[in-house]
């Protein structure tokens, strides 16, 4: 990289950081730094959380991804992607999570179950989520040696350091002062900024790409791929022991099961203005993963044709030498597609690229940080204390927490020997806690008879099952046993254990209503609270309720329509390669070619762009309301995540007055 690109570099960051400093004026109450004082509205909520999802893991991670198996992950995963639309459309978990009014999970496992399931769901949760951060900046900071061309170690004081080491503490020390300035308001706020921006370049990115590169050489590389590992048709890919259709066949299921159990998130979570804005934010974030989507697999298979195909064959020979030099093969596979970018990508461009995945870097670390840090916080610590903390010093212990999340990753990353692919170590460390979690939110939000003892009892046989699995595969890197496997029999036995123990120990059903805030619990002057009211006919049907407008209703379909297609070509493709060949037809890769060709350039790429215009727009106009109703909010000191007697203490008085009535 040049002076420019550096230049491009630092002058996004700085500003990103001046938005960061400007925002502490508003934070002024614990749910302003937890959850932004639920001032957020939908596409606020699907670009800023939409960058923090992306972070430079789930780049790196879809880079390896494609780079290994081509298109054909895209076939199966726009197989499962109809039930993650069934799920937001419906607003399945996320709707009666927003109703229950938690700042965090756990919150709403002490109200429904109780302070010892709290704590000890907490605590499994945060081991989960920070052993699977904990490889993220070291990953990330990687990227940014092999993108640049920076040397592999360093001098630093006579001391011989690796230069992804040096890279991660400012980075992390970058993301840590963020998180702290201003907490999930400085975190919406300069992620939706961020946001912008990375959706205009990755769609800018693929265009040169698709503009530098000849596609007739890219594609004859993917052409001449083994048989057994097609990089076109999702059909021919018996020898990939990892991304295969068992792996996406289990994220389907888990895509219901596990609707929002992963907390890596959490803030945004609680953050929506009421619960219909954090439906419609999830239905909206169907469509904002176009773009790295889009630029990922058109980088990787361009990776694809360097490293394969005679006319790269010198390049190919530099990036190798650069890339031998990383002593684990999973992570030399992982970085040859940043090194071959940036390899590529003209001045200018590759400094816009960098900060791109600068601000995924720091998007996705920030929310993390503090995502873990105030579960912590509000899941472990904090219970276990009989009464609350003073405003400054709960938000002191938060700040704390943080501080301590960023230095255990640190050297995490700086120690462990990572040898798995990225999506089956995210994978395993997630189902430590997601396998059990699931039937345990499902069951509380939907079943009056989940009792306390079932979900003690699944959430250790999910994490019992997937942490002996996962010290089996660290201890055996041969273990024969796949991550998705492992998940998935935790699921099950989660799942069994959770309704079984729920019947034998249930004595009397517990009162929904009241942790949901309706019935006679609701009011109408209640801003951050919906009632639900009955609606009739098609909308019935379509679980479509009266709080949609004419253009809620609109996205609705829309949102169901753009991934049916997907669904019915892909199934479509399918069919004609199974049965043609058995009639004496010819449908092969040069079929599937051609199919991707029509999908990549006169599909996905134009809607992308199209969808990219929309949320920015309605992100927007989003961003001066979040702003308006921060400044005109009055805060509520007790509203701190503290519960006593099944339910919220900052609800106290209210429930005392329904009684009454």
């Amino acid at each position: 990289m040049g002076l420019i690109d550096w230049a491009i570099v630092v002058c996004l960051v700085v500003l990103i950081t001046g938005f960061a400093v400007w925002t502490q004026k508003y934070n002024k109450s614990i749910a302003d730094f937890l959850a932004a004082n639920r001032c957020a509205g939908r596409y606020l909520l699907t670009v800023a959380e939409g960058l923090a999802l992306m972070g430079t893991l789930a780049f790196i991670g879809d880079f390896e991804r494609h780079y290994v198996s081509g298109f054909t992950t895209l076939c199966w995963g726009a197989l499962i992607t109809p039930v993650a639309v069934i799920a937001a459309l419906s607003g399945w978990v996320i709707y009666r999570f927003r109703q229950t009014k938690a700042l965090t999970l756990a919150q709403f496992f002490e109200t429904r179950y109780n302070r010892s399931f709290r704590i000890f769901a907490g605590f499994i949760c945060f081991v989960s989520g920070v052993l699977n951060i904990g490889i993220l900046p070291g990953i990330g900071s990687k990227f940014f040696v092999y993108f640049t061309g920076l040397p592999v170690k360093v001098s630093i004081f006579g001391l011989e350091v690796q230069t992804f080491i040096v890279i991660m503490f400012v980075l992390l020390t970058l993301a840590v002062f963020i998180t702290l300035k201003g907490g999930q308001i400085a975190i919406m706020v300069t992620d939706f900024i961020q946001g912008v921006f990375v959706l205009v370049i990755c769609i800018v990115v693929s265009l040169y790409l698709l503009y530098k590169f000849d596609m007739g050489v890219v594609f004859s590389s993917l052409l001449n791929a083994p048989k057994g590992q097609s990089m076109l048709n999702p059909l021919d890919t018996n020898q990939f022991k990892e991304f295969n259709p068992w792996f996406f066949m289990v994220m389907g299921v888990s895509v219901i099961y596990n609707c929002m159990g992963w907390q890596g998130s959490q803030g945004f979570n609680a953050s929506a203005k009421n619960p219909h804005e954090a439906r419609m934010g999830r239905i909206l974030g169907t469509f904002r993963g176009g773009a790295q989507g889009t630029v990922s697999v058109i980088a990787a298979i361009c990776a694809y044709a360097v490293m394969h195909h005679v006319k790269y064959a010198s390049t190919a020979e530099q990036i190798q030498a650069n890339i031998s030099q990383i002593s684990s093969e999973y992570v030399g596979t992982q970085m040859i597609t940043p090194a071959v970018l940036g390899h590529f990508l003209p001045v200018g461009m590759l400094g816009a690229f960098c900060a791109v995945m600068f601000f995924a870097f720091l998007a996705s670390h920030d929310v993390f940080l503090h995502s873990w840090g105030s579960i912590l916080v509000q899941d472990v610590l904090l219970p276990l204390r009989k009464e609350p903390l003073s405003k400054e010093r709960h938000i002191q212990w938060l700040r704390i927490s943080i501080i301590g999340v960023a230095i255990f990753i640190f050297l995490w990353s700086s120690f462990f020997e990572f040898n798995e692919r990225v999506m089956m170590y995210l994978t395993i460390t997630n189902a430590i806690f997601l396998s059990g979690s699931g039937a345990v939110i499902i069951g509380g939000l939907y079943w009056k008879r989940g009792t306390t003892s079932a979900a003690f009892t699944a959430m250790i046989m999910g994490a019992g099952l997937t942490g002996l699995g996962f010290l089996l595969r660290g201890i055996y890197p041969n273990f024969p046993v796949q991550g998705h496997w492992l998940f998935a029999i935790a699921m099950f036995a989660s799942i069994i254990s959770y309704i079984v123990v729920s019947l034998l120990t249930s004595r009397e059903a517990f009162n929904i209503d009241q942790m949901l805030h309706r019935g006679k619990y609701a009011t109408e002057n209640d801003e951050v609270c919906v009632i639900e009211k009955e609606v009739k006919g098609w909308r019935k049907r379509f679980g479509i309720s009266d709080e949609f407008t004419k253009r809620d209703i609109f996205v609705y379909f829309l949102a169901f329509a753009y991934p049916l297609i997907y669904f019915v070509a892909f199934i479509t493709m399918g069919l004609c390669s199974f049965l043609i060949p058995k009639f004496g037809g010819v449908f092969g890769e040069h079929q599937w070619l051609m199919f991707w060709k029509v999908n990549i350039l006169y599909f996905s790429l134009p809607l992308t762009g199209c969808f990219t215009i929309w949320l920015l727009i309605g992100g927007s106009k989003d961003m001066r309301s979040f702003f308006k109703s921060l400044k005109m909010s009055k805060r509520n000191d007790v509203d701190d995540g503290y519960v006593a007697g099944h339910h919220n203490i900052a609800d106290e008085e209210q429930i005392k007055d329904f009684d009454k009535k």
